[in-house]
């Protein structure tokens, strides 16, 4: 016989039914109540001062109408202007053809083949010159300007030519080894222009075609 025992109480009850909590739902939504507030007591960046930006624009402003009232107005002028240069910027007037080769002032009313000669008393070689305004009316007050200097002789004229078209009267001098071209003009609505072409005695006749073609009227 064996030495075990049977329990003597009554049997335990096995659980029956389902379980009376609420079963847990892992596929419920997000929770319903109100979102977690965003921290606070962080302070805001402070704003910008737009003042040196502004500052800053206006210094560029002025230093770029700087240079170029620079470059309009001191823009390397010189006392004469390199060859093939044309044009009187000192007048309305007056346009001298230049030669190539020839240097024209920088006032646009002298041109020569020798730029020392644009302002020498006397040239050396070929020269144009103009003067606007105070000048002869008439072939006899040319003439007499013409003669005003020293051992002055007519070689030339008075007659008539044209300049860019306008009706003109001309004269030529020889005087002290220099001989000069006279041309008045008139034009409608400016004042006159006296053109004197000049050129040592010698070598004027060679160079009188080259002479007539450099008198000119914008």
């Amino acid at each position: 016989m064996s030495d075990a025992t049977l329990p003597t109480g009554p049997p335990r009850a096995t659980p029956t039914g389902p379980p009376t909590g609420p079963p847990a739902n892992p596929a419920a939504g997000p929770p319903t109540g109100p979102p977690a507030a965003a921290p606070v007591g962080q302070p805001a960046p402070p704003a910008r001062n737009p003042l040196p930006l502004i500052l800053v624009g206006v210094g560029l402003a002025v230093a770029a109408i700087v240079v170029i009232v620079v470059l309009a107005v001191g823009g390397g002028s010189s006392g004469s202007r390199p060859a093939g240069a044309s044009g009187a910027p000192g007048s309305s007037v007056v346009h001298l053809n230049v030669p190539p080769g020839w240097t024209l002032s920088s006032d646009g009313l002298v041109t020569a083949q020798n730029s020392a000669d644009l302002t020498a008393p006397v040239p050396t070689g070929p020269r144009v010159r103009a003067q606007v305004g105070d000048v002869p009316d008439s072939a006899a007050d040319l003439m007499a300007t013409a003669l005003d200097q020293p051992a002055a002789t007519l070689t030339g004229g008075p007659n008539t030519t044209t300049v860019s078209g306008q009706s003109a009267i001309g004269v030529a001098i020889t005087a002290n080894g220099l001989t000069q071209g006279y041309i008045v003009v008139h034009p409608q609505g400016k004042p006159a222009v006296l053109f004197i072409l000049e050129a040592p005695a010698a070598s004027f006749s060679a160079l009188t075609n080259q002479l007539l073609a450099v008198p000119g009227l914008r």
